[in-house]
């Protein structure tokens, strides 16, 4: 089994992002075989971005709100990747995003696959992040 621990730190040059980038990220990941935490900083103009998930990795399906937006979220494998599947509903409107977390270079660097389609916008973003720390 691939283990996606550790401290993970964005890579803007080897990253392709649709959208615009963070001036920085980092992804904490702790992993066991059924279970996956992310907690990540995005910052943004300066300012910190939080978000933190716990999900299973069997596909069962959690709901969360994460200021005033309803998440529903599952994760499960799809052969050596992990895939992170959530919906994201405030009022009316509602945002799908799926991202397929891989690892290259022996464990070294983290792709972050994501698509997200909400009413108005549409990217593929391709994430790199090196491993910082186990």
């Amino acid at each position: 089994m691939i283990n996606f621990s550790g401290v993970w730190v964005f890579n803007p040059d080897k990253s392709e992002l649709q959208s615009p980038p963070p001036e920085s990220s980092v992804f904490h990941i702790s992993h066991s075989e059924q279970s996956f935490s992310l907690d990540r900083t995005h910052i943004i103009n300066g300012i910190p971005d939080h978000f933190t998930i716990e999900l299973k990795t069997d596909g069962s399906e959690i709901k969360m709100n994460h200021r005033g937006i309803d998440i529903t979220a599952k994760m499960y494998w799809d052969k050596e990747s992990l895939v992170s599947d959530m919906v994201f509903r405030q009022g009316s409107d509602e945002a799908a995003n799926i991202v397929k977390y891989s690892v290259a270079d022996n464990g070294q660097t983290l792709v972050a696959d994501e698509n997200f389609t909400s009413g108005e916008h549409r990217h593929h973003n391709r994430w790199v992040f090196m491993l910082a720390s186990h």
